[in-house]
């Protein structure tokens, strides 16, 4: 795995190039445009027979610190030809070098900029893995607490909604996950959040905020 190469002096640049690398390409026929919505630069992905009208903004895992669309597309490109919509994918903001909030702020500057684009916020769904589950989820509690109108869906693969991880299964499972130990995954938090932030702050760490009025 290309993680095992890496160590405490592992450059985050060098990680980030070996894990687009590892991951990179796409076997599912589509068309990728590079864009800038709304000052955040990303791709939009679309099959051939793509509905017009209707899109999914995708938010890539990588602990806030990796992952990009390159890692990503080959899932990306699987969801699109899957839904049948267009998806906006967008490189956010990157730990350590931007804290929290930032790739939340380029999350909701991307949605702002989908509607725009004259889509409707019922023809919108938002979807993202790990980290990017966690912004699906903090960026819709935003958009709520703003008053403003939220998407359709938010779909959320193993998303990481707690970054004190308090999980009883950092400890009973510990010896069998060999990647998701509890202490990278405090680390991986604090290069989120900075010296002195708040895990369970609500926009962090959505298990700690009231989900009720979100979409599905």
């Amino acid at each position: 795995a290309v993680y095992r190469s890496w160590n405490r002096e592992t450059p985050v640049a060098r990680m980030r190039s070996d894990w687009d690398a590892a991951f990179a390409g796409c076997a599912v026929p589509v068309s990728c445009r590079a864009i800038s919505a709304g000052g955040v630069d990303g791709d939009w992905i679309v099959s051939a027979d793509a509905a017009s009208g209707k899109a999914i903004l995708y938010l890539h895992g990588g602990g806030f610190r990796l992952g990009s669309v390159a890692s990503h597309r080959d899932l990306i490109a699987r969801i699109a030809t899957a839904s049948g919509c267009g998806v906006l994918a967008i490189d956010y903001r990157l730990a350590p070098e931007h804290r929290f909030p930032a790739a939340l702020l380029d999350a909701v500057a991307a949605y702002a900029w989908l509607r725009g684009q004259g889509l409707e916020p019922r023809d919108i769904a938002f979807a993202g893995d790990s980290a990017g589950g966690n912004l699906v989820l903090t960026a819709m509690l935003i958009l709520r607490d703003r008053g403003e109108p939220l998407p359709a869906a938010g779909v959320l693969m193993s998303p990481w909604t707690d970054l004190a991880a308090t999980g009883a299964s950092y400890q009973s499972r510990a010896a069998a996950d060999p990647i998701h130990q509890r202490s990278m995954i405090l680390a991986l938090a604090k290069g989120y959040l900075g010296e002195g932030g708040d895990p369970q702050d609500p926009l962090a760490s959505p298990l700690y905020d009231d989900l009720s009025g979100l979409p599905p």
